[in-house]
């Protein structure tokens, strides 16, 4: 995973991604959490958790879930820690793709804005590595909108770009960040055959997208 545009960005990763996203995140978060079925005190393994915007979602959803919120940003980690004090919640410095069981197989891994940023073959295989058998799993990340919307999103994106130059701490995600989202568009195909593959016949895939397309939601649930 790539860790370098949020090396400095800690502190203002809350407000980037409302930017980013056109202030449409808390809305993308809460329709991947209504695509969840059949949990009632889960044990969740959140990845590339970031100062966890979606980690206080789940704990208002799930009262008695435990959770273990990992991302490889120590300033992101340390945000997150300072912010969400509560003992089912642990929060570790770790590359999302090195996540193991720990020590049990978890019944929900959720992450968002993840597969742009890593293979998706190793992703699909982490997830089938730490999901217990008949669990699910929830990731969202961008995807590139259906016109028109999708003139609206490049003016947007050009005058993004110039406003996150400006500031030192944000340089790098204003030249890196599109074009990864460039691309990976169609990235919820490729990872739902990598998953399915890994599953078999047991699990199915349902995927949406939102926000005229701008994000899309992939999610694997027991057949």
């Amino acid at each position: 995973m790539d860790g370098g545009i949020f090396r400095r960005v800690g502190a203002k990763y809350d407000t980037l991604v409302k930017l980013t996203t056109m202030n449409q995140d808390r809305r993308w978060r809460l329709k991947a959490l209504s695509m969840i079925r059949g949990l009632d005190s889960p044990s969740i393994l959140e990845l590339a958790s970031g100062t966890g915007l979606i980690t206080r979602e789940l704990l208002k959803l799930y009262p008695s879930a435990t959770i273990l919120a990992i991302d490889s940003s120590p300033s992101m980690v340390a945000k997150h820690r300072a912010e969400i004090v509560d003992a089912r919640v642990r929060v570790n410095v770790m590359n999302a793709l090195d996540a193991e069981p720990s020590p049990d197989k978890f019944d929900l891994v959720i992450s968002g804005y993840l597969p742009k940023y890593v293979p998706l073959d190793r992703l699909a295989s982490t997830i089938d590595r730490v999901l217990r058998e008949g669990g699910e799993a929830v990731i969202f990340d961008f995807s590139i909108p259906s016109w028109p919307a999708r003139l609206f999103w490049e003016l947007w994106i050009r005058l993004l770009r110039v406003l996150l130059y400006i500031d030192p701490d944000t340089r790098d995600m204003s030249t890196r960040l599109w074009g990864y989202i460039r691309r990976n568009d169609g990235w919820e195909r490729l990872l739902a055959d990598m998953l399915l593959k890994a599953k078999g016949k047991a699990y199915r895939v349902e995927t949406v997208r939102v926000s005229f397309g701008a994000c899309t939601i992939l999610h694997l649930e027991p057949a």
